[in-house]
């Protein structure tokens, strides 16, 4: 955490809990009245530290600048609950799978007791997005750009821990159009890819390491709610798959 100009702080890095309370420190040091600016550069994190962190800048009304890349923690909680959102040319905003999507992909697929699991993060989530306004159905949204192939489990985890659970999906990341967020009353101001071809070719931009895919969703109805007709059950990943 740097500051980089008057009432301009800069965040490079993962979301847990100890950044997401350095990044609050920071801002909260500042007077109260100051009109401030979080510029990051994040590839995600931890869930609930992404969300607690996403509430402080919205109760804050600190505005967020995208100068490279926001993905999964970062996009969902920190850049959407932002009161003005900024994106640099060819900045990659990557929205990522959910505890909402996890529930709901297990619980149709007839797994009551591992959807369980993900139940407090589907609803912490669900209150997050109440409180800051976005009123987008992600689980819905997520299905539709991550395309979910198949349950995928973690073997060397225990049957009671979350992250034994997972899908393998035909995309890593999505993004949505600037109209499907604007439909949803998320307003953004500078850059913002107009197809699939630009998203793709500013993701290759960036030289990750680690290459992955990535989908562009333009939804016409993004205000319509989730409902069981939005998921289909999924079964197992066998070991090949998985």
């Amino acid at each position: 955490m740097t500051q980089v100009g008057e009432g301009r702080w800069y965040f490079r890095g993962m979301i847990d809990q100890v950044s997401a309370e350095i990044v609050q420190k920071a801002l909260s040091a500042e007077p109260s009245t100051k009109q401030l600016t979080l510029v990051v550069d994040s590839p995600g994190g931890d869930a609930l530290s992404g969300m607690a962190l996403g509430t402080y800048l919205h109760d804050r009304r600190v505005a967020i600048e995208v100068h490279r890349i926001c993905a999964s923690a970062c996009a969902q909680y920190l850049f959407l609950a932002a009161p003005t959102r900024f994106v640099a040319p060819h900045g990659v905003v990557l929205f990522h799978g959910s505890p909402s999507l996890l529930f709901n992909a297990y619980q149709t697929s007839e797994q009551p007791k591992v959807a369980a699991l993900f139940k407090r993060g589907r609803d912490e989530e669900e209150k997050f997005y109440r409180h800051v306004g976005v009123q987008l159905p992600f689980s819905r949204l997520a299905a539709e750009g991550l395309r979910p192939i198949c349950l995928a489990t973690d073997s060397s985890k225990s049957p009671d821990d979350p992250y034994r659970y997972n899908l393998k999906t035909a995309s890593v990341t999505y993004t949505m159009s600037r109209r499907t967020l604007a439909a949803a009353n998320v307003q953004i101001s500078g850059y913002w890819p107009d197809n699939a071809l630009q998203l793709m070719q500013d993701v290759a931009a960036m030289r990750m390491k680690r290459g992955f895919s990535t989908s562009f969703v333009d939804d016409t109805t993004p205000a319509q709610r989730d409902s069981p007709s939005s998921y289909h059950a999924l079964t197992q990943c066998d070991s090949a798959a998985a």
